[in-house]
Parts: C-alpha cells; sequence; structure tokens
C-alpha cells in the first residue's frame, strides 16, 4: 500500500498574495509621505470616530498633494467637506492606515488660488509654512475657492 503524497497547496499563492499586499502597504506608506498627508496628519488629524463637520460634503472627490511638478494623486477617493470652520479631508479604508482623517483650518491657510488647465480645474491650497500644496478638483475645489473668498483669511 502505497502512502499518498499529501501537498500543501496554494503556498505558492500565499507567497505572491503576501508580497502583493506588502507592496501596497509599502507603495500605500511612501504615497503619504511624499505627498504630505503623513506631515499634515502630525498637526491636522481629526479623529476618525468623531462626527463630521457641518458643511458641504463632497464624496469621491479627486485631489493632488505634493510638489507642483510631481504629486500623489487622490483620484476619487476622498470624502472632503468643506465648510466656515475649514476643510475635512478623509480617505477611505485600507489606506487610512497611513493617511488620517484631516482637518484644517482657515487659520492654517495661507491661500487659495484657481489653476486651471487643458482638461481640469483645481483650487491650489497653500497652508502657512508648508511647501507642498493640496489641489482640489471639480466641485470640492470651486466650493474651496467659493468658501475662501466668504470666510477665509486673504489679508493674512
Amino acid at each position: 500500500m502505497s502512502q499518498a503524497t499529501v501537498a500543501m497547496p496554494g503556498w505558492g499563492l500565499i507567497l505572491v498574495v503576501l508580497a502583493v499586499a506588502l507592496v501596497w502597504l509599502g507603495s500605500a506608506a511612501a504615497a503619504s509621505w511624499y505627498g504630505g498627508w503623513s506631515s499634515l496628519a502630525r498637526h491636522y488629524a481629526d479623529s476618525p470616530a468623531r462626527p463630521r463637520r457641518s458643511g458641504e460634503r463632497f464624496r469621491f472627490a479627486a485631489a493632488l498633494m505634493g510638489d507642483d511638478g510631481l504629486a500623489v494623486s487622490y483620484a476619487g477617493s476622498l470624502d472632503v467637506t468643506v465648510g466656515d470652520a475649514g476643510i475635512g479631508l478623509r480617505i477611505g479604508y485600507p489606506q487610512r492606515w497611513f493617511s488620517p482623517p484631516l482637518f484644517i483650518p482657515w487659520s492654517a491657510v495661507a491661500g487659495v488660488e484657481a489653476r486651471r488647465t487643458a482638461i481640469s480645474s483645481d483650487a491650489a491650497i497653500r497652508l502657512h509654512g508648508r511647501d507642498k500644496l493640496i489641489r482640489l478638483r471639480g466641485s470640492a475645489g470651486q466650493c474651496v475657492l467659493e468658501t475662501w473668498a466668504r470666510v477665509g483669511h486673504p489679508s493674512d
């Protein structure tokens, strides 16, 4: 009677899935660091358990964060709230592990300007003491421009 060899099925598949997960986690952490989200979180972190702030909400909003020439794209992955107190930014799970929710008060904003390209219009948000920009696209960006003009601090 021969004894059947029992092979552990799927070890190769398990290793591939683990490798993909590690690469994804590493790239999410690198994007948070390079785009400046992790730096902003040290000063403007908002509790994930806190109820949403009042203001106009934009789901699946798009933004760029980082340097003028090269920035991290958050294409359709943000939940943005724009209100009289400031701007709330949340990214969905599981990216939120490295990019916690932010709330940026208007007092932290040095300026907001409209930027138009051939394919989009953005609100470029510059914060006091920061060299990286937040560029909100579409209707969320338009709302930021309008709210900044109304309640912002353009004379700062």
